[in-house]
């Protein structure tokens, strides 16, 4: 399974582009002998809501729990379903489909990932308790200067902000700070009132929070009018052609 994402947040950054990709992957795929699927997917803003190390930790476990955004859980049960039918553990999509969705339900899934953690040495106490995961020294909310609709959402710009926080790297030596970080909780098309928490910035330097919370307000563009949500999924690529969802 491929996941070929297109936008402002991605190598490709147009659905052509990245259309063109997905079916060179998927031939490639073939040619090895390994029957390959490419989805076609947004990054023109970030698909969840941290971006971060662990409050995307947090966000995973979330939705785990059946919590998470619409946008994560959607595609992350499209691509599970879709592995499910690859690996022949189920036969019809639907099906597999609703086996991972309650598997969240029911606690499974968060079970299965509690049992990953401790084989691997780690403490799946975590799970229920995020204060044992680094937190930031440093927090700025931004709100909402007046009523409005979230327009549009840089994804590299905001990719690029968590960085300089010490999020990722910028050389190869970098040392990752996996406390810092953005939350948003508005996306494209959805409505904040004024006053209302739009994102929150974590840093464990204060002069560096102040610059990244500037920057997060960049990234946010609002509209006084309605704006359309943005699909996740926009197409499927299998050796047969390409199908768009």
């Amino acid at each position: 399974i491929l996941d070929v994402k297109f936008g402002s947040g991605a190598f490709m950054k147009t659905y052509e582009d990245a259309l063109k990709l997905g079916r060179l992957m998927v031939k490639i795929g073939e040619l090895a002998g390994r029957e390959t699927v490419a989805y076609i997917t947004d990054m023109d803003q970030p698909l969840g809501l941290a971006i971060g190390n662990a409050i995307e930790v947090i966000e995973a476990v979330e939705t785990l729990k059946g919590r998470g955004h619409e946008d994560l859980l959607s595609l992350c049960i499209e691509l599970g379903s879709e592995m499910m039918l690859l690996a022949k553990v189920e036969n019809d999509k639907i099906k597999a489909a609703e086996k991972l969705k309650a598997s969240i339900k029911t606690g499974k899934a968060l079970e299965k990932f509690q049992e990953i953690i401790a084989n691997q040495g780690g403490n799946p106490r975590v799970l229920d308790d995020y204060s044992l995961l680094p937190k930031a020294e440093h927090e700025l909310e931004l709100t909402a200067q007046e009523d409005g609709y979230v327009k549009k959402i840089d994804a590299v710009r905001i990719g690029l902000a968590a960085m300089k926080l010490g999020a990722g790297r910028q050389k190869k030596d970098d040392i990752i700070d996996p406390a810092v970080g953005v939350w948003i909780y508005k996306k494209v098309g959805e409505q904040v009132r004024k006053g209302e928490l739009f994102a929150r910035v974590l840093a464990n330097n204060a002069e560096k929070l102040h610059w990244a919370a500037d920057e997060v307000k960049g990234v946010f563009e609002f509209s006084y009018e309605q704006v359309e949500k943005r699909k996740v999924i926009w197409a499927k690529i299998t050796k047969d052609g390409v199908c768009e969802l």
